[in-house]
């Protein structure tokens, strides 16, 4: 799209969470000390239909394993099938969900985060490209698909082949975040250094 153009200009698609055929499966984010890696956020969703739960048992809306913290159910699907105690099964010599969601925590591998929302709007004409990459423009949404929060864009390969190819994805983005974490570290050491330089030198 031309710069400049609106957000109203153009057509967007909706990632609801109440849209089973097209919502948010997860969302990651990224550590920048301690591993340079991504980190999966705790989801304050019903595992089971990606309700809004919240990251502690509600009357209201649900309830949270209070052991990891990490796992939610409505109240609805809560009182059907045994979900919550399958959480807590072991199978043979594997650790339980709780257990293994336990252990992510507590290696840095998930952590809890508040977002304005876990659905978003993704607008399908593309706002920039690069030669590596595709960028596009991106909401977080209500429930009645109001955009809330601040705008943001989202950038994705040229190269991936296929989209459900989400190891391959992940893969590309994590080298990509490394080098631009590293560029930034130099940046800032290379400004560092000059204003040390300047105090070396009378105004």
């Amino acid at each position: 799209e031309k710069h400049g153009t609106p957000d109203n200009v153009g057509t967007w698609t909706n990632y609801q969470n109440s849209d089973r055929n097209c919502f948010v499966r997860r969302i990651w984010s990224w550590r920048h000390r301690g591993g340079l890696d991504f980190v999966q956020l705790v989801d304050p969703r019903c595992f089971n239909c990606y309700k809004h739960v919240g990251y502690q048992s509600n009357i209201n809306s649900g309830v949270v394993c209070h052991i990891c913290e990490g796992f939610a159910l409505c109240h609805r699907c809560n009182s059907g099938p045994q979900i919550l105690q399958d959480h807590y099964k072991q199978v043979g010599h594997r650790q339980s969900k709780c257990d293994e969601l336990v252990a992510k925590k507590r290696m840095g591998k998930m952590l809890r985060r508040e977002l304005p929302s876990h659905s978003i709007a993704v607008k399908n004409e593309i706002f920039g490209e690069g030669a590596e990459r595709i960028v596009r423009k991106v909401h977080f949404i209500d429930e009645r698909g109001f955009y809330i929060g601040t705008p943001m864009v989202a950038k994705e390969s040229r190269f991936v082949a296929s989209e459900d190819n989400y190891e391959q994805s992940m893969s590309y983005h994590r080298e990509f975040m490394r080098t631009q974490n590293i560029a930034n570290d130099f940046a800032e050491k290379f400004n560092a250094a000059l204003e040390d330089l300047a105090t070396h030198f009378d105004a």
